[in-house]
Formats: structure tokens, C-alpha cells, sequence
């Protein structure tokens, strides 16, 4: 077996992804309907899945900093966050009250209905281990993840928000 090869969910270094942006969630409570980008192996089973939370100024289709984690073997989940809301002459993203919890909530609708998200993709539906499932994120990507996971921030009171 060579270091390409990935034998527990059927696939190797070059299998093809096919990837398909956005699906597209109603979420009523959001204010505008979540978008996400997923991506997978045309072939393979049992495949893992990947939720990815992009940076502050990034977007669903910010992949460079997932790197390795995000190879062949899985299938990627990349919302697309409120928080590039901003105009065009802002430097800073608009951050609207509660973003914190936006975030997460967010990563939390995914794997909520991730039967929808697995069933928008071609040739996608029974082919993924709804049993090994991982977070992740770049940057405030990261703390979201975080976040779901089950850490907590603090005011500058010390109380958890």
C-alpha cells in the first residue's frame, strides 16, 4: 500500500471531486438562506465528513488554508458566513449583533440537515459515514468550530456570551 492509497474509504490520490456551490439551506430565522459549498470523491464509501468555517474575510470558496485536512478522502462542507457583509469602501466586515452565534449556528444547520446537503450532490447519497464527522475552520473559522465543539467566549465582564 503506498502513502496515496486510502484503503478504509475506497479511494486514492487521484480520484477526481467533484464539488458543487452553493446548496443552498432555508433557514427562515437567518434572514437570508444559508449557502454552502460541498465537495467530495466521485467514488469511494464510508467517506468522512468535513465541516470547514472560513476566516473573517474569506469565503466558501477560501480552500487554501484547509491544506491537508481537506484532501480526497472526505467530504468538505464550507458555509458561506454573514461576515462579508460589508460595502464595497468598508476595510472591515460588517459584524452584525450575535455574529458569534450566527457562526455556529451556521455549522450547525449543516450537519442538522445533512441528509439535504448529502442528496444535492450527484452521486453523492450513501456514500458517507455520518458517524465520523470533524470541524474545522481557519482563523475565526477556527474558534466557530470551536465553538460547536463546545468552548465558550467571555465579555470583557467575564461573563459567557
Amino acid at each position: 500500500m503506498s502513502d496515496t492509497t486510502l484503503p478504509d474509504v475506497g479511494i486514492d490520490s487521484t480520484t477526481p471531486i467533484i464539488s458543487v456551490r452553493p446548496v443552498t439551506l432555508a433557514t427562515p430565522d437567518r434572514g437570508h438562506d444559508l449557502r454552502v459549498r460541498v465537495s467530495a470523491p466521485t467514488t469511494g464509501h464510508d467517506l468522512p465528513v468535513v465541516v470547514f468555517s472560513h476566516g473573517m474575510t474569506m469565503s466558501m470558496d477560501s480552500l487554501r488554508p484547509a491544506g491537508r485536512l481537506l484532501d480526497r478522502s472526505r467530504v468538505r462542507r464550507h458555509p458561506a458566513h454573514p461576515s462579508r457583509l460589508a460595502g464595497p469602501r468598508s476595510r472591515r466586515p460588517a459584524q452584525p449583533p450575535l455574529i458569534w452565534r450566527i457562526r455556529t449556528d451556521d455549522l450547525t444547520c449543516i450537519l442538522d440537515r445533512l441528509d439535504a446537503v448529502e442528496a444535492a450532490v450527484p452521486g453523492l447519497a450513501g456514500r458517507i459515514d455520518h458517524g465520523r464527522i470533524a470541524a474545522a475552520g481557519h482563523s475565526w473559522g477556527a474558534q466557530t468550530a470551536s465553538t460547536l465543539a463546545g468552548a465558550r467566549a467571555v465579555n470583557a465582564d467575564g461573563r459567557p456570551v
